[in-house]
C-alpha cells in the first residue's frame, strides 16, 4: 500500500519500520517559508501537498507534526477525499485544527506493527477488490 507521509525530519528509523510491515512510505519534507516565489509556509504546503498527491495517488496520507505544513497536507489530502491520519507525538497534545482535519490521530510512539495496522484499517475503504 502506498502512503505519503508529510513531515519534517522524518524518523528514518520508523519509515523503515512502516515499510517492513508493508506500507510503501512516501516521504515529503515541508516547503521552506523562502522558497522562491511561495508567500508564506501555509500558501507554499498547500501548493505543494496538492501537487504531490495528485501524482502519487496514495491511499492514505500520514501528517507528522503540528505547524502549517501539517495543517496544509492534512487540508489537501481531505479535499482530495483521502484517508488521513496524525502522527500525534507521544508527548503532546499538538495543534488542535491538524487533530480536527484528520481522520484519525496516530500516537507516533506506536510500534510500526500497530501503526500500519491502523493506516490499513484507515485506507481499507478506498482499496478495490481485485
Amino acid at each position: 500500500m502506498r502512503v505519503m507521509l508529510f513531515a519534517a525530519a522524518a524518523d528514518a528509523a520508523l519509515m523503515a519500520a512502516l515499510e517492513a510491515e508493508g506500507l510503501r512510505i512516501d516521504h515529503r519534507e515541508p516547503p521552506s517559508a523562502d522558497a522562491p516565489g511561495a508567500s508564506g509556509v501555509l500558501v507554499s504546503s498547500l501548493r505543494d501537498a496538492e501537487q504531490a498527491l495528485a501524482a502519487a495517488e496514495p491511499a492514505a496520507v500520514l501528517v507528522g507534526g503540528d505547524g502549517d505544513a501539517a495543517l496544509a497536507a492534512a487540508l489537501t489530502a481531505v479535499k482530495l477525499s483521502i484517508p488521513t491520519a496524525w502522527l500525534r507525538p507521544g508527548s503532546t497534545t499538538g495543534h488542535p485544527l491538524v487533530e480536527r482535519v484528520a481522520d484519525r490521530a496516530l500516537d507516533a510512539t506506536a510500534d510500526a506493527a500497530q501503526l500500519a495496522a491502523s493506516v490499513r484499517a484507515l485506507a481499507a475503504p478506498t482499496i478495490t477488490a481485485r
